[in-house]
């Protein structure tokens, strides 16, 4: 009866469930930053190219591709905010 009560210190009550429900809790919050990290360099990259070339390139810079170098410089803006919130 001594022997039963001096190992039930070393019991772990912890569920096997619940250890497996944690560790893919933090596989998925590892891929999301993993995910979130890469889309958004790819934006920023992205909206980077859009804005040089249209500032190299003078035909390029027209009255109607003025949208674009809006939606670029927001598109990187929010990519900055998403790298910032998925490091934090």
């Amino acid at each position: 009866m001594t022997d039963i009560l001096a190992n039930s210190s070393s019991f772990s009550m912890e569920c096997p469930a619940e250890k497996t429900q944690n560790e893919l809790d933090f596989l998925l919050s590892s891929l999301y930053v993993i995910l979130s990290f890469f889309m958004s360099s790819l934006s920023l990259v992205g909206g980077g190219l859009i804005i040089y070339f249209i500032i190299v390139i003078p035909e390029l810079n027209t009255k109607g591709r003025r949208p674009f170098i809006f939606l670029s410089i927001s598109d990187m803006m929010l990519a900055i905010g998403n790298i910032i919130g998925a490091g934090w």
